[in-house]
């Protein structure tokens, strides 16, 4: 959250990113609807605005995945620097994305799922 001149907290902007690399984590609970779930309820306990969400449907070992590239995009002209994904392996498996991601001093918030044990 930030302070406006007045002093009212406001939400702080942010983007999501939802990855999947197969059928099989669709299938396995790691679909881009869980993801995104997660990333919700996270964002509005910690008081941000989802402003904008991108999704990849294949590996992330290589660059130049499309909503990789949009999300880079969006986020070099806007004053966006909060992103939010699942974990990191979602967002690069790539060195070059690796870099890109850094280059870009965002606030990455990587959320994993609270895995619980019921005895």
């Amino acid at each position: 959250m930030r302070k406006s001149k007045s002093h009212i907290t406001l939400p702080s902007d942010a983007v999501k990113y939802g990855r999947v690399s197969s059928k099989e984590q669709e299938k396995e609970g790691f679909s881009i609807p869980a993801q995104f779930k997660l990333l919700d309820q996270y964002a509005q306990t910690q008081g941000l605005k989802i402003v904008r969400e991108f999704v990849d449907a294949e590996t992330a070992k290589r660059p130049g995945r499309t909503g990789f590239e949009e999300m880079i995009k969006f986020l070099k002209r806007s004053s966006v620097r909060v992103l939010l994904v699942e974990k990191t392996d979602r967002l690069y498996r790539n060195l070059k994305d690796y870099v890109t991601i850094d280059e870009l001093n965002l606030e990455n918030t990587f959320r994993q799922r609270e895995h619980h044990s019921f005895a």
